[in-house]
């Protein structure tokens, strides 16, 4: 229950703010414009948003259905981040993720 009552008010504050071009933007945690103007900047992203959804996710309890909730609740709230950043760079990454593939940085 406590992973669904933070996944839904974390999902509260994933809508984008856009303030300026090449400034900061924040969905839920702040990053900058520039992160995305590279693969291995939106790579370096697309790794903090993961890891900003785990904790946000994070259970201390560890009996297997709540660690299963826990990992979809991680990776419900990357899905969301991703859509929210809307960015194509950042959301081919978060696809080649999911499939196991790395995207080059060339």
């Amino acid at each position: 229950m406590r992973t669904l009552i933070t996944l839904a008010g974390v999902a509260f504050f994933v809508a984008a703010t856009p303030v300026s071009a090449g400034s900061e933007v924040e969905v839920g945690f702040r990053y900058h414009e520039a992160e995305l103007a590279t693969p291995d900047a939106a790579q370096a992203l697309f790794e903090r948003i993961e890891l900003h959804s785990r904790r946000n996710c994070a259970n201390p309890s560890r009996t297997v259905w709540e660690i299963r909730m826990e990992h979809e609740c991680a990776r419900n709230l990357v899905q969301q981040y991703v859509a929210a950043i809307d960015s194509p760079l950042l959301t081919a990454i978060a696809r080649a993720e999911h499939d196991g593939v790395r995207i080059a940085s060339r």
